[in-house]
């Protein structure tokens, strides 16, 4: 089966593995469609329905998507794995091509400032998963791979290098997860709940088909 490929067509974004999830239609460069923090988004039953929702009220059909970019992690096992099946059915399907992103890098190509950042998500019900970067002469290089924690922990490793910016989804905000410092530090930026239209984004940066491996990472209170 021929795929389409087109870099600047209409891209899907599936996120599932964050807090319920999120979902977004990306047409040329524009966001023109998102769906966030609907529990919906990260249950096999419903997902394909949530994605048939926001097509048909964004392009109208299933076939004016060229590609679909899917969260290929951290973030939950199950969640992870419906998003990634799905994509690869809906790609197989449609003859498009899918892409699997690594979320906290993703995240990270959002800042273009120089200098050292950390990406951070909400994992589990009170934990953290959160990786290290640092951009030097223009290029991002991976610090550390992605770790989970306890707030308490994350707290402590960002104190030691106060010049980090600290790039997070909103559901880590909150006087539970950072101090009020780091809070009212303008080092700090919210990138909402829809991380679906980041990867979606990355994706279009990435340009050609490229695929990541799932990135499972293991909850601090499980080991």
């Amino acid at each position: 089966m021929t795929r389409r490929s087109n870099k600047n067509g209409t891209i899907l974004a599936i996120e599932s593995g964050i807090r319920g999830g999120s979902l977004a239609v990306i047409s040329g460069e524009e966001v023109i469609g998102e769906v966030s923090g609907d529990n919906s988004v990260s249950r096999a039953e419903d997902l394909l329905a949530k994605i048939d929702e926001i097509i048909n009220s964004t392009v109208g059909s299933k076939h004016e998507i060229d590609s679909i970019a899917v969260s290929a992690g951290p973030g939950s096992f199950t969640g992870l794995r419906i998003g990634l099946a799905t994509a690869m059915g809906l790609s197989s399907a449609l003859g498009i091509r899918y892409s699997g992103i690594p979320l906290l890098r993703s995240m990270a190509e959002t800042h273009s400032d120089e200098g050292r950042k950390i990406t951070v998500v909400p994992i589990g019900k009170v934990d953290l998963c959160y990786q290290e970067f640092e951009r030097k002469d223009g290029k991002l290089i991976e610090l550390t791979p992605a770790r989970t924690g306890t707030v308490t922990r994350f707290r402590s490793e960002v104190c030691q290098f106060p010049a980090t910016t600290i790039i997070a989804h909103s559901g880590v905000i909150g006087p539970t997860t950072v101090s009020e410092q780091l809070l009212n530090s303008d080092m700090w930026i919210d990138l909402g709940s829809n991380l679906a239209s980041v990867i979606g984004k990355y994706s279009l940066m990435i340009g050609a088909e490229f695929v990541s491996s799932p990135i499972y990472v293991q909850s601090p209170r499980s080991s």
